[in-house]
């Protein structure tokens, strides 16, 4: 029997890749609904996707019961990474993979420069 994967916590660069159909991104939610990898996604994320996209339809098949796990943005994690550097989406997606020992799924490795957090470039 395999091991299943690392959780991967999808940032705003992925959700809009996923939006896009690009088939890494949209083959992890497969792996989810397969019991073989959680799928999680920072609300920060969610808000800084929803700026770039727009769009008010397409939401509800990716948070589909079970398939992703949306993750609020905690007093403990906002006071946290209210220090760090970067993006918003970016510290809450690093936040949660360390929290997680996951991976987070990015287009925009250079985002995450300076931060140790393992990365899935899409």
């Amino acid at each position: 029997m395999t091991s299943p994967l690392p959780p991967h916590i999808l940032d705003a660069s992925a959700l809009v890749a996923l939006f896009a159909a690009v088939p890494r991104v949209y083959d992890l939610l497969g792996d989810a609904d397969a019991g073989r990898t959680t799928v999680a996604i920072p609300t920060c994320c969610i808000a800084e996707a929803q700026g770039a996209l727009r769009s008010a339809t397409g939401w509800a098949a990716i948070f589909d019961p079970g398939r992703v796990d949306s993750v609020p943005l905690d007093e403990s994690a906002a006071l946290e990474i209210g220090m760090w550097s970067g993006g918003f989406g970016c510290r809450h997606a690093v936040w949660e993979a360390r929290q997680m020992d996951g991976t987070v799924v990015t287009c925009r490795p250079g985002d995450y420069a300076g931060f140790d957090v393992p990365l899935l470039v899409v």
